[in-house]
C-alpha cells in the first residue's frame, strides 16, 4: 500500500501518544494504573481516587476493565464470601454463582454476588455479573469540555479496550486505533488487506463535533481482526455532576475476519 503523508490533526497526535503509553504498560503486574494518565494530560481523576484495573470473567476467559479505586483503600471487593473463594477456583465458582449450572440440591444464583461499593479496591478477577456493579471510570473523571479533552476521555474510556490485556475469548476486543495514513497502512499490511481506497479519506482522522458547551460527538476509526476497519461514533454529554456516554453506532469501512478462534 502506497503511503501518502498528510498533515496530522491534533486528535491523531493524541492517539499516537495514547497508543505508545498503553503498549509500554505491563498489565501483568501493577499496583495501580496511574502511570497511564500521562496518555491523557487533559484528564484528571476525581480527588481521592486513582486509575486502576481488574479482569472481568474468569481465569481462562476475561476482559480487562478500568475503574476508579480509592487511594489507600484496604477494603477489598469480594463479590462472594471468603469461604466460597477457598473451595472454588477459576470459572467453576463464577458459573456456580451466576446460576449457569446447579450443584445438586444447592443451586447458587446471581443474588449470591455482592455489589461493589465505592471506596473498595479490586484485586485480580471478578465475574462479569459482579463487574456490572462497578461504576464506570467516566464517573470519576474531571476535564474541561473542550474538543481535545473530550477526545481524551473517549480514548481512556472506550479505545483503551483495544490495548488492555484480555484472556481467551476476551482477545476478540483487541485491535488498534487507525487515525491517519500511517496507522491505516500498518493495520492493513498486518492482515494483507488492500486499504488504498481509504488513503487520505476524511473519515479516517478522528473528529470531535461540538454540538454545544454540553454535548459533543466523537468519531474515530479502529482496526479489529474480526470486524475489519470500523468507524465508531460516541456522544459525550456533560451533566451537572459528571459526564455520560451514548454509543451512536459503528460503520464498517473494510470487512475482514482473520479466521482466528479463541
Amino acid at each position: 500500500m502506497e503511503l501518502k503523508r498528510t498533515k496530522r490533526n491534533q486528535f491523531a497526535s493524541s492517539a499516537h501518544l495514547f497508543e505508545r503509553v498503553f503498549k509500554k504498560c505491563n498489565f501483568n503486574e501493577f499496583d495501580n494504573l496511574t502511570p497511564l494518565m500521562v496518555a491523557v494530560p487533559r484528564i484528571h481523576m476525581r480527588e481521592g481516587f486513582e486509575l486502576d484495573g481488574y479482569n472481568a470473567g474468569d481465569r481462562r476467559n476475561a476482559v480487562m476493565k478500568l475503574y476508579a479505586s480509592k487511594i489507600g483503600s484496604t477494603d477489598r471487593y469480594l463479590p462472594v464470601s471468603a469461604e466460597d473463594m477457598k473451595h472454588f477456583k477459576g470459572r467453576v465458582i463464577w458459573r456456580k454463582l451466576e446460576g449457569l449450572f446447579p450443584n445438586g440440591k444447592n443451586v447458587e444464583t446471581r443474588s449470591a454476588i455482592k455489589a461493589f461499593k465505592e471506596g473498595q479496591f479490586i484485586h485480580n478477577t471478578v465475574p462479569h455479573e459482579a463487574s456490572r456493579t462497578v461504576p464506570p471510570v467516566l464517573d470519576y473523571l474531571e476535564f474541561p469540555f473542550t474538543p481535545g479533552a473530550v477526545w481524551e476521555a473517549v480514548l481512556l474510556t472506550e479505545a483503551s479496550r483495544l490495548y488492555l490485556k484480555h484472556v481467551w475469548h476476551g482477545c476478540y476486543n483487541n485491535g488498534m486505533l487507525v487515525v491517519d495514513n500511517v496507522s491505516l497502512r500498518i493495520a492493513c499490511d498486518s492482515c494483507k488487506v488492500d486499504g488504498k481506497a481509504f488513503t487520505n479519506d476524511n473519515r479516517i482522522p478522528p473528529s470531535v463535533e461540538m454540538l454545544s458547551d454540553k454535548e459533543a460527538i466523537v468519531r474515530y476509526c479502529y482496526w479489529n481482526e474480526w470486524h475489519g476497519l470500523q468507524r465508531a461514533s460516541v456522544k459525550v454529554v456533560r451533566k451537572r455532576k459528571g459526564y455520560v456516554k451514548e454509543h451512536l453506532g459503528t460503520e464498517t469501512l473494510i470487512e475482514y475476519h482473520s479466521g482466528k478462534r479463541y
